[in-house]
Protein backbone atom coordinates (compact mmCIF):
# COMPACT_ATOMS: atom_id res chain seq x y z
CA UNK A 1 0.00 0.00 0.00
CA UNK A 2 1.42 3.13 -1.10
CA UNK A 3 1.65 6.02 1.90
CA UNK A 4 0.82 9.64 1.85
CA UNK A 5 3.82 11.63 1.23
CA UNK A 6 4.65 15.23 1.98
CA UNK A 7 8.02 15.91 -0.10
CA UNK A 8 10.21 19.29 0.93
CA UNK A 9 13.14 20.90 -0.42
CA UNK A 10 15.77 22.02 3.03
CA UNK A 11 12.18 20.26 8.19
CA UNK A 12 8.27 17.10 18.37
CA UNK A 13 6.36 18.58 21.29
CA UNK A 14 3.49 15.78 22.71
CA UNK A 15 1.14 16.33 24.92
CA UNK A 16 -0.66 13.19 28.17
CA UNK A 17 1.43 10.56 29.21
CA UNK A 18 5.14 10.65 28.38
CA UNK A 19 4.81 13.87 26.38
CA UNK A 20 6.12 16.97 27.27
CA UNK A 21 4.39 20.43 28.59
CA UNK A 22 4.10 22.96 25.46
CA UNK A 23 7.50 24.76 24.85
CA UNK A 24 8.08 28.13 26.34
CA UNK A 25 9.72 30.30 23.38
CA UNK A 26 12.98 29.83 21.95
CA UNK A 27 15.56 31.61 24.94
CA UNK A 28 17.97 32.02 22.00
CA UNK A 29 15.33 33.84 19.56
CA UNK A 30 15.53 37.39 19.14
CA UNK A 31 13.97 37.44 15.62
CA UNK A 32 11.70 40.13 15.45
CA UNK A 33 7.50 39.44 14.64
CA UNK A 34 6.24 38.56 11.26
CA UNK A 35 4.59 41.85 9.98
CA UNK A 36 1.09 42.69 11.37
CA UNK A 37 1.54 39.71 13.83
CA UNK A 38 0.17 40.07 17.24
CA UNK A 39 -1.84 37.63 19.44
CA UNK A 40 -5.56 39.03 18.07
CA UNK A 41 -7.40 36.47 15.75
CA UNK A 42 -7.06 39.16 12.89
CA UNK A 43 -4.08 37.46 11.98
CA UNK A 44 -5.33 34.92 11.27
CA UNK A 45 -7.45 33.89 7.85
CA UNK A 46 -8.84 30.50 6.88
CA UNK A 47 -9.19 29.67 3.18
CA UNK A 48 -11.56 27.17 1.69
CA UNK A 49 -9.62 25.83 -1.31
CA UNK A 50 -12.58 24.09 -2.91
CA UNK A 51 -14.35 27.21 -2.73
CA UNK A 52 -12.36 28.54 -5.25
CA UNK A 53 -11.78 28.15 -8.48
CA UNK A 54 -7.85 27.47 -9.59
CA UNK A 55 -4.72 27.21 -7.94
CA UNK A 56 -4.05 30.84 -9.92
CA UNK A 57 -7.15 32.08 -7.62
CA UNK A 58 -5.47 30.61 -4.64
CA UNK A 59 -2.42 31.97 -5.21
CA UNK A 60 -3.76 35.26 -5.33
CA UNK A 61 -6.03 34.69 -2.35
CA UNK A 62 -3.33 33.94 -0.14
CA UNK A 63 -1.01 37.27 -1.40
CA UNK A 64 -3.88 39.34 -1.00
CA UNK A 65 -4.48 38.25 2.89
CA UNK A 66 -0.91 38.27 3.31
CA UNK A 67 -0.99 42.24 2.12
CA UNK A 68 -3.53 42.92 4.11
CA UNK A 69 -1.23 41.85 7.43
CA UNK A 70 -2.58 38.22 8.12
CA UNK A 71 0.06 35.78 8.92
CA UNK A 72 -1.32 32.85 9.78
CA UNK A 73 -3.21 30.84 7.15
CA UNK A 74 -5.41 28.29 7.98
CA UNK A 75 -6.07 25.97 4.14
CA UNK A 76 -9.03 23.13 3.78
CA UNK A 77 -10.04 21.13 1.27
CA UNK A 78 -7.92 19.52 -2.11
CA UNK A 79 -4.38 19.38 -1.90
CA UNK A 80 -4.62 19.97 -5.88
CA UNK A 81 -6.24 23.77 -5.46
CA UNK A 82 -2.51 24.17 -3.85
CA UNK A 83 -1.05 24.02 -7.52
CA UNK A 84 1.38 21.33 -6.44
CA UNK A 85 2.32 18.30 -8.53
CA UNK A 86 4.69 15.77 -9.12
CA UNK A 87 6.41 15.35 -12.46
CA UNK A 88 8.62 12.99 -11.05
CA UNK A 89 11.93 14.85 -12.02
CA UNK A 90 13.76 17.70 -11.22
CA UNK A 91 12.44 19.86 -14.28
CA UNK A 92 10.27 22.40 -14.69
CA UNK A 93 10.00 25.76 -12.56
CA UNK A 94 9.19 25.46 -8.89
CA UNK A 95 5.59 26.74 -7.63
CA UNK A 96 4.00 27.11 -4.44
CA UNK A 97 1.18 29.98 -3.28
CA UNK A 98 3.43 30.66 -0.53
CA UNK A 99 6.72 31.55 -2.88
CA UNK A 100 8.54 34.87 -2.08
CA UNK A 101 6.53 35.83 0.87
CA UNK A 102 9.05 36.72 3.94
CA UNK A 103 7.40 35.78 6.94
CA UNK A 104 4.38 33.99 7.94
CA UNK A 105 3.62 32.72 11.66
CA UNK A 106 1.58 30.12 10.35
CA UNK A 107 0.28 27.70 7.69
CA UNK A 108 -1.83 25.29 9.12
CA UNK A 109 -2.41 21.98 6.25
CA UNK A 110 -4.73 19.59 9.19
CA UNK A 111 -7.44 20.51 7.05
CA UNK A 112 -5.88 19.65 3.54
CA UNK A 113 -6.87 16.09 2.00
CA UNK A 114 -5.93 14.01 -0.95
CA UNK A 115 -2.32 14.51 -0.70
CA UNK A 116 -0.85 12.54 -3.80
CA UNK A 117 -0.35 8.69 -3.28
CA UNK A 118 3.33 8.12 -4.36
CA UNK A 119 5.61 5.43 -3.79
CA UNK A 120 8.29 6.49 -1.88
CA UNK A 121 11.81 6.38 -3.57
CA UNK A 122 14.68 8.73 -2.51
CA UNK A 123 15.21 11.49 -5.03
CA UNK A 124 11.12 11.39 -5.98
CA UNK A 125 10.56 15.32 -6.29
CA UNK A 126 7.00 16.94 -5.69
CA UNK A 127 6.56 20.07 -7.24
CA UNK A 128 4.91 23.25 -5.10
CA UNK A 129 5.53 22.78 -1.40
CA UNK A 130 8.74 21.33 -1.86
CA UNK A 131 9.72 24.62 -3.89
CA UNK A 132 9.31 27.40 -1.33
CA UNK A 133 7.45 28.07 1.89
CA UNK A 134 8.33 31.44 2.21
CA UNK A 135 11.79 32.75 4.12
CA UNK A 136 10.26 32.91 7.52
CA UNK A 137 7.66 29.98 8.25
CA UNK A 138 6.97 29.72 12.54
CA UNK A 139 5.20 26.77 12.67
CA UNK A 140 4.27 24.21 10.09
CA UNK A 141 1.27 21.84 10.66
CA UNK A 142 0.64 18.48 8.39
CA UNK A 143 -2.49 16.78 8.12
CA UNK A 144 -2.51 13.41 9.56
CA UNK A 145 -2.48 11.00 6.09
CA UNK A 146 0.97 12.67 5.26
CA UNK A 147 2.69 9.57 6.59
CA UNK A 148 6.15 9.89 4.71
CA UNK A 149 8.62 13.19 4.57
CA UNK A 150 11.31 13.23 2.23
CA UNK A 151 13.43 16.02 1.78
CA UNK A 152 14.41 19.24 3.54
CA UNK A 153 11.27 21.78 4.38
CA UNK A 154 12.76 25.05 2.69
CA UNK A 155 11.63 27.49 5.74
CA UNK A 156 12.97 28.80 8.75
CA UNK A 157 10.48 26.40 11.10
CA UNK A 158 10.53 26.52 14.69
CA UNK A 159 7.25 24.11 15.24
CA UNK A 160 6.49 21.34 13.70
CA UNK A 161 3.13 18.84 13.53
CA UNK A 162 3.34 16.04 11.83
CA UNK A 163 1.01 14.18 13.65
CA UNK A 164 0.78 11.19 11.36
CA UNK A 165 4.09 11.17 10.10
CA UNK A 166 6.17 7.24 10.47
CA UNK A 167 9.42 8.07 8.17
CA UNK A 168 11.31 11.05 7.96
CA UNK A 169 13.88 10.44 5.23
CA UNK A 170 16.61 12.10 3.50
CA UNK A 171 17.61 14.80 6.04
CA UNK A 172 13.79 15.71 6.38
CA UNK A 173 14.34 17.21 10.30
CA UNK A 174 17.54 19.32 9.67
CA UNK A 175 16.46 23.06 9.73
CA UNK A 176 18.51 24.27 12.29
CA UNK A 177 15.80 26.08 14.46
CA UNK A 178 13.17 23.81 15.60
CA UNK A 179 12.44 23.48 19.08
CA UNK A 180 9.54 21.76 18.92
CA UNK A 181 8.03 19.13 17.18
CA UNK A 182 4.29 17.26 17.31
CA UNK A 183 5.54 13.53 15.89
CA UNK A 184 3.42 10.82 17.97
CA UNK A 185 3.77 8.19 15.47
CA UNK A 186 7.33 8.63 14.21
CA UNK A 187 9.22 5.38 14.07
CA UNK A 188 12.14 5.84 11.98
CA UNK A 189 14.40 9.21 11.14
CA UNK A 190 17.49 9.40 8.81
CA UNK A 191 19.84 11.72 8.07
CA UNK A 192 19.69 13.57 11.34
CA UNK A 193 17.63 16.45 13.41
CA UNK A 194 18.51 19.92 13.27
CA UNK A 195 17.44 21.94 16.46
CA UNK A 196 17.41 25.23 18.21
CA UNK A 197 20.26 25.87 20.31
CA UNK A 198 18.12 25.46 23.34
CA UNK A 199 15.01 23.04 23.20
CA UNK A 200 13.15 22.42 26.68
CA UNK A 201 11.55 18.92 25.88
CA UNK A 202 11.44 16.74 22.85
CA UNK A 203 8.99 13.73 22.85
CA UNK A 204 9.45 10.55 20.68
CA UNK A 205 6.88 7.41 22.20
CA UNK A 206 7.64 5.24 18.91
CA UNK A 207 10.82 5.83 17.76
CA UNK A 208 13.09 3.05 17.35
CA UNK A 209 15.28 3.82 14.11
CA UNK A 210 17.90 6.52 14.10
CA UNK A 211 19.93 5.13 10.82
CA UNK A 212 22.26 7.38 9.92
CA UNK A 213 20.96 10.34 11.94
CA UNK A 214 22.82 12.54 14.17
CA UNK A 215 20.32 14.08 16.91
CA UNK A 216 20.89 17.30 17.61
CA UNK A 217 22.25 18.30 13.87
CA UNK A 218 22.70 21.59 13.23
CA UNK A 219 25.84 21.76 10.39
CA UNK A 220 27.54 23.26 13.20
CA UNK A 221 29.56 22.10 15.74
CA UNK A 222 28.06 23.56 19.18
CA UNK A 223 25.86 21.35 20.99
CA UNK A 224 22.14 21.48 21.46
CA UNK A 225 20.90 21.67 24.67
CA UNK A 226 17.67 19.83 25.72
CA UNK A 227 16.06 19.60 28.92
CA UNK A 228 14.29 16.44 28.53
CA UNK A 229 14.19 13.76 26.05
CA UNK A 230 11.70 11.28 26.05
CA UNK A 231 12.51 7.97 24.15
CA UNK A 232 9.89 6.27 25.42
CA UNK A 233 9.39 3.28 22.59
CA UNK A 234 9.76 -0.51 23.71
CA UNK A 235 12.11 -2.44 21.41
CA UNK A 236 15.67 -2.35 20.34
CA UNK A 237 16.84 0.91 19.08
CA UNK A 238 18.91 1.32 16.23
CA UNK A 239 21.31 4.14 16.98
CA UNK A 240 24.70 5.23 15.45
CA UNK A 241 27.29 5.00 18.05
CA UNK A 242 30.63 6.95 18.88
CA UNK A 243 33.55 5.30 17.16
CA UNK A 244 37.40 5.90 16.72
CA UNK A 245 39.02 5.59 13.99
CA UNK A 246 42.39 7.01 11.96
CA UNK A 247 42.07 9.93 10.18
CA UNK A 248 43.32 8.92 6.66
CA UNK A 249 44.99 12.30 6.45
CA UNK A 250 46.98 12.66 9.70
CA UNK A 251 47.18 9.37 11.10
CA UNK A 252 45.43 10.69 14.38
CA UNK A 253 42.76 9.00 16.14
CA UNK A 254 39.58 10.71 15.60
CA UNK A 255 35.65 9.80 17.36
CA UNK A 256 33.09 9.48 14.23
CA UNK A 257 29.99 10.93 14.96
CA UNK A 258 27.02 8.87 16.51
CA UNK A 259 23.20 9.60 17.02
CA UNK A 260 23.88 11.80 19.42
CA UNK A 261 26.93 13.79 18.51
CA UNK A 262 25.05 17.28 18.61
CA UNK A 263 23.74 17.03 21.56
CA UNK A 264 24.59 17.74 25.22
CA UNK A 265 23.92 14.74 26.72
CA UNK A 266 25.01 15.81 30.37
CA UNK A 267 22.65 18.16 30.82
CA UNK A 268 19.72 16.50 30.00
CA UNK A 269 17.17 13.78 31.70
CA UNK A 270 16.43 10.87 29.79
CA UNK A 271 13.44 9.30 29.95
CA UNK A 272 13.50 5.50 28.72
CA UNK A 273 11.21 2.49 29.08
CA UNK A 274 11.98 0.05 31.48
CA UNK A 275 12.73 -2.41 29.39
CA UNK A 276 16.50 -0.55 29.05
CA UNK A 277 17.17 -1.81 32.21
CA UNK A 278 19.44 -4.68 33.12
CA UNK A 279 17.64 -7.80 32.04
CA UNK A 280 14.58 -5.86 30.87
CA UNK A 281 15.07 -7.24 27.40
CA UNK A 282 15.38 -4.07 25.50
CA UNK A 283 18.44 -2.52 23.45
CA UNK A 284 20.48 -0.73 24.26
CA UNK A 285 21.06 -1.71 27.91
CA UNK A 286 20.82 1.26 30.82
CA UNK A 287 23.70 1.34 33.23
CA UNK A 288 23.36 3.95 36.18
CA UNK A 289 23.68 7.23 33.85
CA UNK A 290 24.66 5.61 30.93
CA UNK A 291 23.20 4.98 28.38
CA UNK A 292 24.00 4.52 23.97
CA UNK A 293 27.58 5.19 24.50
CA UNK A 294 26.57 8.56 26.22
CA UNK A 295 26.59 10.22 29.73
CA UNK A 296 22.96 11.61 30.49
CA UNK A 297 22.14 13.58 33.29
CA UNK A 298 19.71 11.51 34.68
CA UNK A 299 17.87 8.67 33.19
CA UNK A 300 14.09 7.62 34.24
CA UNK A 301 11.89 4.73 33.06
CA UNK A 302 8.40 4.61 32.01
CA UNK A 303 6.13 1.95 31.49
CA UNK A 304 4.38 1.01 28.09
CA UNK A 305 1.81 3.99 28.59
CA UNK A 306 4.35 6.12 29.35
CA UNK A 307 3.53 6.25 33.25
CA UNK A 308 7.14 6.69 34.98
CA UNK A 309 7.89 2.95 36.55
CA UNK A 310 10.39 2.19 39.42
Amino acid sequence: MRKKVFYAMAFITLFGMASCEENDEPLNDNTPAPPGASESVSDTITIDLDALSSPTIVAETIWDAYGQGYTKFVLKGSYEKLGCFDDGNWSGELTSPFAGIERLSLIDLSGVTGFPEIEVEPGVFMRGLNADLGDYLYELRLPEEVEVLVNEIDSYVMKLSIPGVVRAMNRSLVPASLYSVDAPKLESIEGGIGLANYVSCLSFPRLTAFGDAEFGWTGQYNAINIDTLKLTAPGTFTLELFETEKDPYTGEDRITAGTFYGLNSESCTLFLNRDKKPNGGGTPIANGNEWAGETWKEIIFTDNNGNIAE
